[in-house]
């Protein structure tokens, strides 16, 4: 027979920064007639910024769009290319200092976090404490889908057309984004 002891677990977490707080700011002038998409994270294979730029492709109002996709990674240049075979406006690509990061979570319009794998979202947390609504993938791997507040924040997971869809949903329902910051916030 076997015996078995209890282990001490903890929660190792980075966290959210104190200093971000639900706020609004003015667009930067290279895009104060776009519609702002904010994403974060390394640009790697499963953060699947590709289906990001993919479903601005697909978009109704593509020429209205304009990504950010903060972070830093070897996929760079294929993120610039893929967009302009959409022909979308130059994507903001690159890392982001923190001051830089806080103030395109005041000026986004919305935020994608199209991850397969996300153990803690701490980038959704960081949107989310900033008051701006959220659109996640619904993949089971991801934690994100628990930050959602109902359907209209999810899209079907690797699936650039569902992911356009929710796009020009929140483009069309101008009130009900307004509506859903709040209550983000």
């Amino acid at each position: 027979e076997r015996k078995t002891s209890a282990t001490r677990g903890e929660v190792i977490s980075n966290g959210v920064e104190n200093e971000i707080v639900p706020h609004k700011c003015s667009k930067p002038e290279y895009c104060k007639d776009a519609f702002v998409i904010l994403s974060i994270g390394r640009y790697a294979r499963e953060k699947r910024h590709v289906v990001l730029i993919r479903a601005a492709g697909k978009s109704k109002y593509k020429d209205k769009i304009q990504l950010i996709i903060a972070g830093e990674g070897a996929l760079e240049k294929r993120y610039r290319a893929l967009s302009g075979k959409y022909g979308l406006r130059p994507p903001i690509l690159g890392f982001m200092q923190r001051s830089e990061l806080n103030a395109a979570l005041g000026y986004a319009d919305l935020y994608v976090h199209p991850a397969d794998i996300e153990l803690e979202g701490i980038a959704c947390l960081e949107a989310v404490k900033s008051g701006r609504t959220i659109v996640v993938s619904d993949s089971p791997k991801s934690a994100a889908g628990a930050l959602v507040s109902d359907g209209r924040g999810l899209f079907k997971a690797g699936n650039a057309d569902s992911l356009a869809r929710r796009i020009d949903y929140w483009i069309e329902h101008g009130e009900e984004l307004e509506s859903s910051d709040r209550y983000y916030a």
